[in-house]
This record gives C-alpha cells, sequence and structure tokens, in this order.
C-alpha cells in the first residue's frame, strides 16, 4: 500500500489557503514517575503516529463514535487480546504480547 498525502495534508497545504503558522513542538511534562510525556496540538494528526495506527484497527471494531459502555468487559478484553496479537512493523514483526513479555522477562 502506498501513502498518498491528501490534498490538504501538512506537506501539501490548499493552494489558496494563506500559510499556517508552523506549530510549536510539543512541550514535554513529567508524571510522579518521572516519564515524559508529550501532549500534540489539537487538529495535527501528524504528530500522533501512534495514536492513528492504533485507532484504524479499533476502527474494524467499533466504529467511531460507538458508546464502548454497550460493550461488556469480555467484548473489549477479546478485542485487546486479537490487537495485541498481531505482528506490528514497529516492533520488528513481534505483536506487542511478544514484546511485553520480552521486556518483563528483562
Amino acid at each position: 500500500m502506498t501513502f498518498r498525502p491528501s490534498p490538504t495534508s501538512p506537506s501539501r497545504p490548499a493552494p489558496d489557503a494563506p500559510e499556517a503558522p508552523p506549530c510549536p513542538p510539543p512541550r514535554p511534562r513529567s508524571t510522579a514517575a518521572g516519564v515524559p510525556v508529550y501532549f500534540c496540538h489539537p487538529a495535527s494528526p501528524w504528530q500522533r503516529g501512534s495514536n492513528e495506527n492504533t485507532d484504524c484497527p479499533l476502527r474494524q471494531y467499533f466504529p467511531k463514535g460507538t458508546d464502548l459502555s454497550r460493550h461488556t468487559r469480555e467484548e473489549l478484553d477479546e478485542v485487546a487480546a486479537e490487537l495485541n496479537s498481531r505482528p506490528r512493523k514497529t516492533l520488528g514483526w513481534e505483536t506487542p504480547a511478544e514484546r511485553l513479555a520480552t521486556l518483563l522477562a528483562a
């Protein structure tokens, strides 16, 4: 599958649109555990690649706007187990479950 930016993607602005000012870089924040947390800007999907790549498979089970409270814990756990058993390119074709097991064993 070849990625083609939409006609109005950030890399290709609309022909007559005024140039938008650049977004400032995300500001790191820290949690009580000392782990840096970054908040992306609204309407900036290119800043949240992992989030966007996770949402797409979720939409196969739950269309956008689905009220998840209508599903049982067992149904949600089943979907989570299926998604965590799918190999991911970003993990070297390991599944998230395999990667987690490797990290916990270390």
